[in-house]
């Protein structure tokens, strides 16, 4: 027998050898049930009775595993399915409108045939307002309330905050970023599970999507909120690793101070007033929180804003994008910090006091326990990103934000690193949001997809306090 002869036998008898797949899928769909869940469902069937079904599903951002969560659905054998599973918000955490949702399910039977099905899509929306949208430069803002001209100024306010940071500091986000402003505090809180009561604004920076309140008439409270929050995004975009490391609470919101815009005369002074009577925190105090109390912590606000104004006046944009570069690649702070501008943080600290007419810091300069003053606790890794419920492993990989389509939608999203409260205000037209001292909150996700106990990690705030509190 030849060869040829040999090789067409094989391949006949092939397919009478190997589990034919006989599945085949009538319906498969996802379900947002705004603001709690999504609900995924499949109908199957097959000609041996079909024995298991694995969801695989993923949002689509910036993580460090390439990979979906899975879980098996429990069902009795059968040849014919109707299944259904829901990924609730309230275990992993919601995910904020704009939020890319991909799934596909793993099929076998008794026989042995297997199906993966196609991998669809769902992006995550709100549809319980009428949404009007406003875009340009790969920035899109998403409104509620107001006419076209109200949006037209909130779109300038972010195109100009990410160009401000990207000609001052050299950064600028990789993809396009999207902004969901709703119309009260009301409504925005509600499509956060477990969000603090000083809510006002959220950066996602694993999704390139802000969410804020702001309505018509709020115009500072818009000029603050939207350049800090696009600055804590593309901060958190930018040093972004799978190492651990992080930047400092002074400089991550320094960074988004300075985004805001010119530093006020009343900040200037606060600082300068506290620098004359010895009671301005070293910066290496500031490093892992800000004091609880308002007046200390809006000091710390200021007085980080200046340090990174001075950075970069000093030293130059290139230096600052290169700071975060090399935390990016895993270097610890200090050891980026010397690497760059080389410099330690105290020295740094001493140089900026020093430019400002004053003293530099004593030479040995005792870190501040942390049980002598209460602090507003920060994360400490980049980003959070949703967690699996029942312990599986979420997965969330990079990917370009879809471009916003005409309706969307917010969600209920646990808060990320960079939550920001509101203003406070005096009697007038605007809502008057309260300003509660730090409260504890429940355990939210994890960043870059870690899994502590019961499919959780530990997310915490970092506390704004706006100008007009100050």
């Amino acid at each position: 027998m030849n060869k040829l002869m040999l090789f067409w036998l094989v391949f006949s008898y092939l397919p009478g050898l190997l589990p034919q797949s006989a599945i085949a899928v009538t319906s498969n769909q996802a379900t947002l049930n705004f603001p709690d869940s999504i609900t995924f469902s499949l109908d199957a069937n097959s000609d041996s009775p079909i024995e298991s079904v694995v969801l695989q599903y993923r949002a689509i951002g910036q993580s460090c595993q390439d990979s979906y969560s899975t879980q098996a659905i429990d069902f009795d054998p059968a040849a014919e399915v109707s299944l259904t599973w829901d990924w609730e918000f309230k275990h992993s955490g919601s995910l904020p409108p704009g939020t890319q949702i991909e799934w596909q399910w793993e099929i076998r039977d008794t026989s042995g045939a297997t199906m993966l099905t196609d991998k669809q899509t769902l992006i995550v929306e709100d549809n319980q307002f009428a949404w009007r949208i406003a875009g340009r430069d790969g920035v899109f803002v998403y409104w509620v309330t107001g006419n076209q001209s109200f949006g037209n100024g909130l779109l300038e306010l972010a195109v100009s905050g990410l160009d401000r940071l990207a000609t001052n500091v050299g950064m600028r986000p990789a993809g396009d970023v999207r902004i969901n402003v709703y119309p009260d505090l009301d409504s925005l809180r509600a499509t956060i599970f477990y969000a603090p009561e000083w809510l006002g604004g959220v950066a996602y920076s694993e999704y390139r999507i802000v969410m804020t309140s702001i309505a018509p008439g709020e115009d500072d409270w818009a000029a603050e909120v939207i350049p800090h929050e696009l600055a804590h995004l593309v901060t958190g975009e930018l040093t972004f690793n799978c190492y651990g490391a992080h930047i400092p609470t002074w400089l991550e919101e320094g960074l988004a101070v300075y985004a805001e815009g010119p530093t006020s005369d009343s900040d200037i002074q606060r600082v300068k007033n506290a620098l004359k009577n010895g009671d301005l925190e070293p910066l290496h105090n500031l490093t892992s929180g800000f004091p609880a109390q308002d007046a200390q912590a809006a000091l710390a606000y200021a007085q980080s804003g200046q340090v990174v104004g001075f950075m970069v006046n000093t030293y130059g944009a290139e230096k600052m994008s290169a700071l975060l570069a090399a935390i990016k690649s895993g270097e610890t702070f200090e050891k980026a910090l010397g690497q760059v501008y080389d410099l330690e943080t105290d020295e740094l600290d001493s140089a900026w006091r020093v430019s400002l007419g004053f003293a530099p810091l004593p030479t040995s300069q005792p870190t501040q326990p942390v049980a002598t003053v209460e602090r507003t606790a920060v994360p400490t890794l980049a980003l959070w990103t949703s967690v699996v419920q029942t312990g599986a492993t979420a997965t969330i990989i990079p990917t370009e934000i879809v471009t916003p389509t005409e309706t969307l939608a917010p969600t209920d999203t646990p808060v990320p690193p960079t939550a920001t409260p509101p203003p406070t205000v005096a009697a007038s037209s605007t809502p008057a949001p309260t300003q509660p001292s730090a409260a504890s909150q429940p355990a939210l996700p994890c960043a870059g997809g870690m899994i502590l106990p019961l499919g959780w990690g530990v997310m915490l705030f970092s506390k704004r306090f706006s100008k007009k509190s100050r």
